[in-house]
């Protein structure tokens, strides 16, 4: 039986289905180290790209009738990235064809459903159980996710009637290659999204100490110093400061990638990422 939901979204760029797949199985390894079995957690990942790689692909197809453009691959990895970030604004519907925006929404929503339900699943004898929810976001996708987080909160998008859908059983957040920071520059005050859930401890068992339940729920973010487009969160506000749990430095990439930008991509698998995540789940494994 499940005890723990991990909901995790993708950052910008080419993204396949199978995104987080490798990322999950190291996690796993980790854990049972630790003492834990691979059914004490259900994994839902959000694919989300395919919003907006139908209009890029287009996009890319129209600009090759132009004969003198340049860097044609590092255009098509331009238009791949950057054309996520801009496309995601809320914008009157009568301006888009495609409302991107709710469209990401929808996918989250859906993901966070199908969670709820598996969870269910795994523990049939137990109806209407509800279970602890950790999310985890990379790069544009924890905008994404910290938008979608709000919107719920303050009832600005119609969700199921039930904890685990309104993010009351929110007990974790994991975000990395993290540029919110980016989107906060239109506004004059910071307030992030509100963590833990709302009395998260009825979801953990009558016994728990709050002082251990207290330490483990945690929001860590992560970043590499040479990630331009990964960001700490704790300076953008005295509200964000105290939210944020920990704004995490670690080195992730290979010889080629780890002393430069391009290791925003490279967290998912690295070392330095996998352990300490793997410690934040176990921490809240063991209360349950």
């Amino acid at each position: 039986m499940a005890k723990i939901g991990v909901l995790i979204l993708h950052g910008m760029g080419n993204q396949q289905s199978d995104f987080a797949e490798a990322m999950i199985e190291r996690l796993a390894r980790k854990l049972l180290k630790q003492g834990f079995s691979r059914s004490d957690i259900i994994w839902e990942p959000v694919f989300w790209a395919p919003v907006f790689q139908g209009k890029e692909t287009e996009l890319l197809r129209k600009m090759k009738s132009v004969n003198d453009l340049h860097y044609t691959k590092l255009r098509a990895f331009a238009v791949s990235a950057l054309a996520d970030a801009i496309s995601y604004q809320k914008v009157p519907s009568t301006m888009q064809h495609i409302n991107v925006y709710q469209e990401i929404n929808d996918k989250i929503k859906s993901g966070v459903s199908n969670l709820r339900y598996n969870l269910q699943q795994s523990e049939p004898d137990v109806p209407g159980k509800e279970y602890p929810l950790i999310v985890m976001a990379h790069s544009l996708g924890c905008q994404m996710l910290s938008n979608y987080i709000w919107d719920v909160q303050h009832a600005l998008i119609p969700v199921a009637d039930n904890p685990f859908e309104k993010m009351e059983t929110l007990v974790g957040i994991i975000t990395f290659g993290n540029n919110m920071p980016l989107f906060t520059i239109v506004y004059n005050d910071l307030v992030p999204i509100t963590f833990p859930g709302i009395s998260v401890d009825r979801f953990f068992p009558k016994d728990t100490e709050p002082g251990k339940l207290h330490k483990a729920l945690v929001w860590l973010n992560f970043y590499d110093p040479d990630d331009v487009l990964g960001y700490p969160l704790k300076p953008l506000s005295a509200a964000y400061n105290q939210t944020v749990s920990a704004d995490v430095p670690i080195k992730v990439g290979g010889l080629l990638t780890r002393w430069n930008p391009l290791c925003h991509s490279e967290y998912w698998c690295s070392g330095n990422f996998i352990k300490p995540v793997a410690q934040c789940i176990g921490n809240l494994l063991t209360l349950l």
